[in-house]
């Protein structure tokens, strides 16, 4: 991973809340990012399941753009927007 994009993951972190479900499964900690799909892990301990799946997050984030930005066959520009759940909820239920 380059240091640009990188420190771009780091930032969009910074400004994101994400929810980690976990659980235990026999001997192992089992969890997963509830709003990113294919973010799960498991580990003997809690703090390794937890430092897993910041650091899996982050990689899926980081191939995330890469490849949405690969995908652009034409020029493009980039918009940073802020976003929260709430919002969402809300616009969904005005509908």
């Amino acid at each position: 991973m380059s240091i640009t994009l990188a420190r771009d993951v780091m930032r969009m972190s910074m400004k994101n809340e994400y929810t980690a479900v976990i659980k235990r499964k026999d001997d192992w900690g089992v969890g997963w990012i509830e709003e990113v799909p294919g973010v799960n892990c498991q580990e003997k301990t809690y703090e390794e399941l937890k430092e897993t799946l910041e650091v899996t997050l982050k990689e899926a984030l980081a191939f995330n753009r890469q490849d949405a930005l690969s995908a652009s066959f034409f020029d493009y520009i980039s918009i940073p927007f802020l976003f929260t759940i709430a919002e969402i909820t809300k616009r969904q239920k005005a509908r």
